[in-house]
């Protein structure tokens, strides 16, 4: 009794090439849809289990621009109150003329502006990354200051991060801003 086999080794080499084409499209295309319902499914998990954090986390990028603009109002009547409250005790900020201060070093120097100087700064819109306890604010400020009725304006970039301490509380670990 002589076997029979109808498999690729018996077509001729165009048609096993032919055939070879058609099971790699097949599996593509079946490799695309399992992809597709994996990535939707995926997506769904992250809708379901992630919206209650990515709303914490916006609530807290929104709490920290906050507090960064009441940083920025309070550098012209030099309230080191807000400063005090907000910056963590190893913090590093480095000034627009590159220097390196200290918590202590930048709340001694930090003063009403002088008689006849009116002041204020208004932070830009910030690019923002955010992770678990870190917490990065880029933006671009608008420096107004009016010196005996001239009007001048400087724009700063600064770079802030946040972290959160151990009470629960996010405090300023590091900036750094730069005169543009």
């Amino acid at each position: 009794m002589k076997e029979t086999t109808s498999g690729a080794a018996d077509k001729h080499p165009a048609e096993q090439s032919d055939l070879l084409r058609e099971i790699t499209l097949q599996s593509r295309s079946i490799a695309i849809v399992i992809a597709v319902a994996l990535a939707s499914l995926s997506g769904h998990a992250q809708n379901t289990n992630g919206s209650a954090r990515n709303d914490a986390t916006d609530a807290t990028v929104e709490q920290l621009k906050r507090a960064t603009q009441e940083l920025l109002d309070a550098v012209a009547p030099g309230d080191v109150a807000i400063w005090r409250r907000y910056l963590a005790e190893d913090c590093i900020y480095t000034d627009e003329e590159g220097n390196v201060k200290t918590k202590q070093d930048l709340l001694k120097e930090l003063k009403p502006l002088p008689k006849g100087y009116l002041g204020s700064i208004k932070m830009g819109a910030p690019k923002v990354l955010a992770q678990e306890n870190v917490i990065v604010l880029s933006h671009r400020d608008r420096e107004e200051l009016e010196l005996y009725g001239q009007k001048l304006v400087t724009y700063f970039h600064s770079t802030d991060t946040w972290a959160k301490s151990q009470d629960g509380q996010w405090r300023l670990v590091a900036a750094q801003v730069m005169a543009i």
